[in-house]
């Protein structure tokens, strides 16, 4: 329900939730740079983004007894934010201080707080023990902390007060001269379950500490990882579900770092500069390696692996078979340097695999696929067929309109009385295979015709 009029603040546009009967006050770039005296008291939601502030008092919010969330963000000139400005808001649990002016940010006295975002190129220290402080009496069950900036500086963490509730850290951008000590950030919130580290460009990031047991989900992207790489096995944080290293110039990732991580499920190595992946022995289910320069990759030590993401490398092959990785469901390999696929080799278990945009080259090599694909083309997957019937760069046909009844596309395992006699036998049924593909191919255009002739008429 959309309330106006007397009903709501006069700049401002109110909405109550059906549901949740929860009240929205919408004050988004009206130019005030205080908050409207006439804003409903029960309000649960208000947003006063993209204004004029340039402080905020003690109590300012204070009779907003209802109050859920505030949005502040964006309100470029705000550089004075007091320790008491939402005291009195004890239903307050989120907090958005994004691209504002705010330079140093110490905590604030907000007893159910459970999300901040202070993600602004001002911001120059982030006072973790005076944040840690302002929360000891803070009852959250999952606290989410997104923190950082161009400018920022410094972390501060001098004392041994932490807070034991589960925690979910965000640090987004840093001074290229700063020094982040990752693992004593973390000795504050010893219960964080997922650490994301990006954009911080040549800070120097340190991890003086082991990481503890809790923390399930690494994420280094577009940092300097090197000092996260070179760490002893005693201090890596090997209990992780899933590890990123993005964007960060990798060249190499060895197999001894690798398999200190033996519960990963997921391994996200996109975009670097790879060009060979060793053979580590990993539970991971899903390998990312999109955007490498990579042309090998040992998977045969990943036995679980389900889904291989490759997109844009410079694999001539295809890595894996129904062999090494009998458990693939599917895989990504577009913009590659494919010239053959073999859907013989692939697992029984494959499902989907694009294989756009690669240089395939159709020839006699290609003839035992086309003779598995036309025997098996009712049972393959949806998501296998466009793959399995790729097109070849050097005829300006697909894989399964090539001829080539005149190769050799079978193995024998048994006594032959008559090799020409099989040969004319396999020449049959290959093209048998042929004719039926093309008329089933010629049945479903004519299907498609009908019906758009049917949708025109309609």
């Amino acid at each position: 329900m959309v309330l106006s009029g007397t009903d709501c603040a006069e700049l401002c546009s109110c909405k109550t939730d059906t549901v949740t009967n929860e009240l929205t006050v919408d004050c988004r770039n009206v130019g005030v740079n205080a908050v409207p005296s006439d804003i409903p008291e029960n309000v649960a939601i208000l947003d006063l983004s993209f204004n004029n502030f340039r402080s905020v008092i003690d109590s300012e919010f204070s009779k907003f007894t209802e109050l859920r969330e505030v949005f502040l963000n964006d309100n470029s000139g705000l550089e004075t934010l007091m320790y008491n400005s939402f005291s009195n808001n004890a239903k307050l649990e989120v907090i958005n201080l994004d691209n504002t002016k705010i330079k140093t940010f110490s905590g604030l006295n907000c007893t159910n707080l459970r999300e901040l975002h202070l993600k602004t190129d001002r911001l120059v220290t982030f006072d973790f023990d005076g944040f840690v402080a302002s929360l000891l009496n803070n009852k959250a069950v999952n606290f989410f902390l997104e923190i950082g900036g161009q400018d920022l500086e410094e972390i501060t963490t001098e004392n041994l007060s932490s807070l034991m509730f589960p925690f979910f850290l965000t640090i987004d951008g840093a001074s290229d001269s700063a020094m982040i000590d990752v693992t004593k950030i973390l000795s504050k919130i010893p219960k964080t379950q997922d650490l994301i580290v990006k954009n911080t460009g040549k800070a120097d990031l340190e991890f003086s500490f082991p990481f503890y047991d809790h923390l399930k989900n690494l994420y280094l992207i577009n940092t300097d990882a090197t000092n996260f790489l070179e760490l002893r096995n005693d201090l890596l944080p090997v209990n992780l579900k899933k590890l990123t290293i993005r964007d960060s110039g990798l060249r190499e990732i060895s197999t001894e770092f690798l398999e200190n991580f033996q519960e990963l499920l997921v391994l996200d190595l996109a975009n670097n500069s790879i060009e060979n992946l060793e053979c580590a022995s990993l539970p991971v289910h899903r390998l990312i390696v999109e955007r490498n320069p990579m042309k090998t990759a040992c998977l045969k030590n990943m036995r679980d692996l389900e889904f291989f993401m490759a997109a844009g490398c410079d694999f001539a092959e295809v890595p894996f078979s129904r062999e090494v990785t009998p458990m693939i469901v599917g895989s990504e390999m577009m913009r590659n340097q494919l010239k053959h696929l073999d859907g013989r080799e692939m697992p029984e278990s494959f499902k989907y695999f694009d294989v756009s945009g690669n240089p395939f080259v159709c020839d006699c090599e290609d003839s035992g696929h086309q003779s598995y694909v036309n025997g098996n083309v009712e049972i393959l997957a949806g998501g296998l067929k466009s793959a399995y019937d790729h097109e070849c760069t050097n005829v300006g046909e697909s894989v399964l309109d090539v001829d080539l009844s005149g190769c050799e596309s079978f193995e024998t395992t048994e006594l032959v009385t008559s090799e020409s006699e099989v040969l004319r036998v396999v020449s049959l049924m290959a093209r048998l295979r042929q004719v039926k593909w093309r008329l089933m191919k010629l049945l479903l255009r004519q299907h498609r015709r009908q019906l758009q002739c049917s949708n025109s008429v309609l």
